[in-house]
């Protein structure tokens, strides 16, 4: 069942309110770093978790290690908004891409019903 334009532009505005109230956001991931030593008698122990914050700048994967409890709560909340807004722009696109549709389709279908009619001149 297609939607009408109305409810396409309302769910379009809706959008927005929705993305303007996304403040803090954060791209990249948080990810556990357990770090594997020997020690002078041979033997392993492990080091870890730490919790390591990942991100691409400027093409190159930036990491930072993050130690605060508190902070690593905030990260996860502002990586988790930034995937909100994500998905939000995502549907906004495909929004404004089938309001084009049905706008162009509109466009044709009244070009089509309002064509000039050409009379023939009599000879």
């Amino acid at each position: 069942m297609n939607k009408s334009l109305a409810q396409i532009r309302k769910r379009r505005r809706e959008l927005l309110e929705e993305m303007a109230k996304l403040e803090e956001m954060r791209r990249g991931s948080l990810c556990p770093q357990i770090f594997e030593a020997t020690r002078k008698d041979g033997t392993k122990v492990r080091r870890g978790p730490y919790t390591l914050y990942t991100c691409k700048e400027k093409g190159k994967t930036v990491s930072r290690r993050i130690t605060d409890p508190e902070q690593v709560q905030r990260y996860d909340q502002q990586i988790q908004t930034y995937r909100r807004f994500e998905a939000l722009a995502g549907e906004f696109v495909r929004i404004g891409e089938r309001i084009s549709d049905l706008v162009l389709s509109d466009d044709e279908e009244l070009k089509k019903k309002t064509k000039p009619i050409r009379k023939r001149m009599k000879s």
